[in-house]
């Protein structure tokens, strides 16, 4: 992989080739503590080597039970709509009412007059 060129290493391999080679070795480190330790999921687990940021998402519905990609946490305020927080690794959307309802504070100067949500945001934490 290193080749030995005046006084110094040079890697052999372009970037991208290099990237790809480290990804590939991340890749079979994780493969093989599944396989040593028996478990089924592993902390950021690659699942696509051209995009490693890539994490799927258990959604749990009918049709498709898991789903890639980027998951944002939006509002929508006068027909404009702010992404508040984008990942590639799940999280629970819940948690960022609260800062939601801070940036727009920020914003406009005062809370909403009115706020809509999914069920799923009417835990205590929010309530409170």
């Amino acid at each position: 992989m290193f080749k030995h060129y005046e006084n110094r290493y040079v890697f052999l391999l372009n970037k991208k080739t290099q990237n790809r080679y480290w990804i590939i070795q991340e890749l079979y480190r994780q493969q093989k503590e599944l396989y040593d330790t028996k478990k089924h999921s592993t902390a950021d687990r690659i699942v696509n080597i051209c995009q490693p940021y890539i994490r799927s998402i258990i959604r749990g519905k009918d049709c498709h039970s898991v789903e890639f990609g980027a998951k944002i946490s939006a509002s929508e305020s006068g027909g404009m709509s702010r992404v508040e927080r984008i990942s590639w690794d799940n999280f629970n959307e819940t948690t960022d009412m609260v800062l939601q309802l801070e940036m727009y504070k920020k914003t406009y100067g005062l809370f909403p007059e009115l706020l809509l949500a999914d069920k799923l945001y009417l835990n205590r934490k929010n309530r409170k």
